[in-house]
């Protein structure tokens, strides 16, 4: 390739200081050289690494992990209608993105294009299923486990039967106490210990697909006759889902209910139930219904859990920043307000009217000539006086001669404070280990859009508890090291971290 409108200098110059502008003009440069020499007509290809088609999961998000590919040069990749951040036009762009999923069939979209506007789309079908397995156990030792999507594996006493997606399946117990565990494709768990000759089976809360989850024991959870229930308690919890965990005593239930959804039931002696639910914020109200053959209730539980907001995902832990600046310049005077209320409004930047308590100073720099404003936004770390992130953008100007209106300026602020949000992402994930009292890993990495010495908070979510404050110190494409700063409470791996 030729040096067409100077390419390889800007190339150059982008190596050494990668400013927005120059990003820019390569675009436009790389745009006009394919469309005058390129035969290109293919459009780009989408690789999906994870998750297949039509996977089945229990999670509330899944990571898409992918590439795209083109002869020349990818300028957009969306998926489900979310922007990859593509910060200069490449052949070849990695997508790493969390996509959010609803109960039932979620179908994901990837979208790309290159630089002529070739387009191709790839779908992805994700499953969501929150229901356990169901299984009973009738009066001559039998085993009758049943999942509506398919059962993945039953273990009883160590002892792993395959369940190659079928939707019922029935064993023959040993003649002794046995522990029970049944795994449906979706990776939702049901377990209990059995006692042959026994009523009612001890059931054992069990769930190893979840990290973190909020457990409501046997106790609380059994359904019972209407009458003996107690439906005013109020259970407050921090986490994002919970697992409902119980049994049905009696052989004359014949369908359960989860909330208006029907889960299938063998309508055995034993019968044991396993939820997942995500819980919104706010009063949630949970319901479970056993019907007999006629359709009459003959038993049900309402739970009522409030899930309250965890203290550490709130704006007043975000960075708080601070500005700096030369109030005798006119220009900038007409800069900070604006951006103030930019930054009061959305959810990302603490704003805070006093240098000394700040985490962070933010200051422009302006070039104002006859064609173009240009605004150099820096932020810098307080406590270590280094740059953590600055955004040049610049705003072409159709007439020399009039003045910039507030309007053009408000769009150009929203544009440098998307740019800021890219530039210091705010990402949340789990400690992986902890190494000493002084070091643990987590699971963000350079995938995530992390950079050494970006502060993390480590916290309990299900107390709602602070553990430590800590700096990202070295950095995988998976995974990184933080130093811990300062420690409040203990740190566990399974804690959650979040970028300040």
């Amino acid at each position: 390739m030729s040096d067409f409108l100077g390419m390889r200098p800007l190339e150059t110059s982008i190596s050494y200081e990668p400013t927005t502008r120059a990003k820019q003009y390569l675009n436009i440069a790389r745009k006009s050289w394919v469309e005058l020499n390129s035969t290109d007509k293919k459009p780009p290809k989408i690789n999906i690494f994870s998750p297949y088609t039509n996977s089945w999961t229990n999670q509330a998000s899944v990571i898409v992990h992918g590439e795209v590919i083109d002869e020349t040069y990818i300028q957009n990749v969306k998926v489900n209608n979310k922007d990859v951040f593509i910060d200069v036009s490449q052949t070849k762009i990695q997508i790493w993105e969390t996509i959010p999923l609803d109960t039932g069939k979620n179908t994901i979209t990837i979208i790309a294009s290159d630089i002529v506007g070739n387009t191709s789309t790839c779908h992805l079908i994700v499953n969501v299923d929150i229901m356990g397995p169901v299984f009973s156990i009738d009066n001559s030792n039998k085993l009758f486990a049943y999942d509506n999507h398919g059962i993945d594996e039953i273990i009883i006493n160590a002892q792993r039967i395959k369940g190659h997606g079928q939707k019922e399946i029935q064993i023959d117990l040993p003649e002794k106490q046995c522990s029970i565990t049944v795994k449906d494709i979706s990776g939702n768990i049901t377990s209990s210990s059995y006692i042959p000759n026994n009523n009612l089976s001890h059931l054992i809360a069990s769930n190893n697909s979840f990290w973190l989850t909020k457990k409501f024991n046997t106790r609380q959870i059994n359904i019972t006759k209407p009458e003996q229930m107690n439906n005013n308690i109020i259970h407050e919890v921090y986490v994002n889902k919970i697992i409902i965990e119980g049994n049905i005593k009696g052989s004359n239930v014949k369908k359960l209910f989860f909330n208006k959804n029907e889960v299938g039931f063998s309508g055995k002696t034993n019968n044991f139930f396993s939820f997942i639910y995500h819980l919104k914020p706010g009063r949630n109200g949970l319901s479970l219904r056993a019907l007999d053959s006629h359709g009459n209730v003959v038993a049900d539980k309402q739970i009522k859990i409030t899930k309250k907001e965890v203290s550490f995902r709130q704006i007043d832990y975000r960075l708080k920043v601070a500005f700096e600046y030369d109030k005798n310049h006119f220009f900038i005077n007409r800069l900070v307000n604006p951006f103030i209320i930019i930054i009061n409004k959305n959810n990302r930047f603490n704003y805070i009217n006093n240098k000394r308590k700040a985490d962070c100073i933010l200051s422009f720099t302006i070039d104002n000539t006859n064609t173009y404003l240009g605004i150099l936004t820096t932020v810098k770390d307080k406590d270590y006086n280094v740059p953590i992130a600055s955004v040049d953008d610049y705003m072409k100007k159709m007439n020399p001669s009039a003045p910039i209106t507030l309007q053009q300026i408000n769009l150009m602020l929203n544009k440098i404070y998307v740019d800021l949000e890219n530039a210091i992402p705010l990402y949340e994930g789990k400690v992986i280990d902890v190494i000493d009292a002084e070091r643990i890993i987590t699971n963000l990495g350079k995938m995530s859009g992390i950079f050494s010495n970006m502060k993390i908070l480590v916290f309990n979510e299900e107390e709602n508890l602070l553990s430590a404050r800590a700096i990202i110190s070295e950095i995988d494409d998976l995974s990184s090291y933080a130093r811990i700063k300062k420690k409040l409470n203990t740190i566990r791996s399974d804690d959650y971290v979040i970028t300040q």
